[in-house]
């Protein structure tokens, strides 16, 4: 293959690729001064234009008239609200409405948000992670929210996100959502501003409250985060890394961490060693785990598997690819490609996103508050059948004993397929 077309696009914010609404990294907030309401209207008449010219099938999931109406009564709402960041809030659950998780504004990079992480296993909401002055919420599971059962919290600021990519993409967010306190007001789960109530039980029982303030973006990002698992999986060990590998001692297994599409020569060096890695001869199993790749440039992957499969086909490596949660857009797509292009089982939970529908990016940035977005602009279809998301062929979802022993349920299933081999 002629290495100079192996050109590597900048990763995409990842809330193009990955939610309605969202900056799953946001830059550091700057104050603003606070909008007009003739400024927020302009604003939403800019979102509603750009929607209805620039997205490739804007009422796919939405009728025309109901998209009519919930503009109508955001119009409304806009002149009802005091604070901007629930104002912004209502302009998103707009672009959410349009379903497609490509459809969005992002506005939460803007608010404050509580200081802990969150991850659900199953129906279990857990604290995942948190600064050290929270140590004792570590590993607590999250019974109720500003004083609502999580189940019925979850709900309700679910239904901010875009409803048309698999369930566990909308399960997914509210991890974040769940954290700001002007989402649990707009969606009527507290009337405080600035701290939420938590109802928190250990694994023997016991309940508990505690109040958390929430801090700035810059400053939640600026935090050191302890998790509680008792050692670092491999999955987890490079954290500043989107895109290497590293074979497993002990094994005949490459494991090869395919979270995101980073800077031209790190893609470049990476995946010529890669393929010199498998050409070896010694290697006779490859997971790609995908299962963090919210997105960038499709067609980069799709030229790296042009260049692994000759001494794929050479060596008979057995590939699988490990998917779930937060895989999404080109992250999806690629998924499907490993699987076209080597028969290589799906391993893990539900991707984010679905592999038909409304795709792509159309970016925009509103006149007056300054917030981006991006509507869909092109469709694909990446399965014959369209489904809730790509189905995995081995189901391993993540569990709260395996995570807090620090173990690795698709690692260790690929593990123990290569010593069957």
């Amino acid at each position: 293959m002629n290495r100079a077309y192996f050109v590597v696009v900048a990763r995409r914010a990842a809330v193009l690729c990955v939610s309605a609404m969202l900056i799953a990294a946001p830059a550091p907030a700057q104050p603003r001064p606070a909008q007009s309401l003739a400024d927020w209207q302009d604003d939403l008449d800019a979102l509603v234009t750009t929607i209805r010219t620039h997205h490739v099938a804007p009422y796919t999931h939405i009728s025309r008239e109901e998209f009519d109406r919930r503009v109508a009564d955001v119009r409304a709402v806009l002149a009802r609200s005091e604070r901007d960041g629930e104002r912004s809030l209502h302009l998103a659950s707009l672009a959410a409405s349009i379903g497609d998780g490509h459809t969005n504004l992002q506005v939460y990079g803007r608010l404050d948000r509580l200081p802990i992480r969150l991850f659900w296993f199953g129906e279990e909401l857990r604290v995942v992670g948190t600064p050290t002055e929270h140590r004792r919420l570590l590993g607590r599971r999250v019974i109720r929210i500003g004083g609502w059962p999580v189940a019925d919290a979850a709900a309700r600021v679910g239904a901010l996100v875009a409803q048309h990519e698999s369930a566990l993409f909308v399960r997914n967010w509210t991890q974040l959502l769940l954290r700001i306190p002007d989402v649990l007001r707009i969606t009527g789960n507290t009337n405080v501003a600035g701290a939420i109530a938590l109802t928190l039980r250990d694994d023997d029982g016991r309940e508990w409250e505690t109040t958390v303030a929430a801090v700035a973006p810059e400053a939640d990002q600026a935090l050191v985060i302890e998790r509680p698992r008792s050692r670092t999986p491999l999955a987890d060990s490079r954290p500043d890394e989107t895109f290497w590998f590293e074979r497993v001692p002990g094994t005949s297994l490459m494991y090869f961490n395919f979270t995101g599409y980073p800077e031209r020569q790190i893609m470049r060096v990476t995946a010529e060693a890669l393929t010199v890695a498998l050409a070896s001869g010694d290697v006779r199993t490859v997971l790609v785990d995908m299962r963090r790749n919210t997105g960038g440039n499709f067609k980069v992957g799709r030229q790296l598997i042009e260049m692994l499969q000759p001494s794929v086909t050479q060596h008979a490596i057995t590939v699988s690819v490990a998917i779930g949660r937060e895989t999404f857009s080109a992250g999806v797509t690629n998924a499907t490609d490993f699987k076209r292009a080597f028969k290589a089982p799906y391993l893990g939970e539900v991707s984010g996103a679905r592999p038909n529908g409304p795709q792509e990016n159309f970016p925009f940035e509103l006149p007056h508050s300054k917030l981006k977005g991006s509507v869909a602009h092109e469709i694909y279809r990446f399965q014959e059948t369209d489904t809730d998301g790509l189905q995995p062929d081995i189901f391993l979802a993540p569990s709260w004993d395996e995570y807090s022993a620090g173990r690795d349920a698709v690692l260790e299933w690929a593990i123990a397929q290569d010593a069957r081999r």
